[in-house]
């Protein structure tokens, strides 16, 4: 309801999340996602390097996801 179907914005947005290279980009960030997930262990310890890095990449890919929903959900 906030752009009209004929809106540049939503026009572009639409193109933009059509492309082969957006889908294979998202599909890649949840690859890449699952695989951090399967690292994950509640017996790591809580300070190391790699509970930092997956939390921060945790963050990140979520940032990512929801980007992506919201401009789906424009388009």
């Amino acid at each position: 309801m906030i752009f009209s179907p004929d809106s540049l914005v939503r026009n572009f947005i639409a193109e933009l999340v059509k492309k082969g290279w957006f889908e294979g980009f998202i599909l890649l960030l949840i690859a890449i996602s699952s695989i951090l997930l399967a690292l994950d262990n509640p017996l790591n310890d809580p300070n190391s390097s790699l509970v930092y890095i997956l939390g921060v990449s945790d963050i990140v890919l979520t940032s990512f996801f929801i980007l992506e929903a919201f401009l789906k959900i424009i388009a």
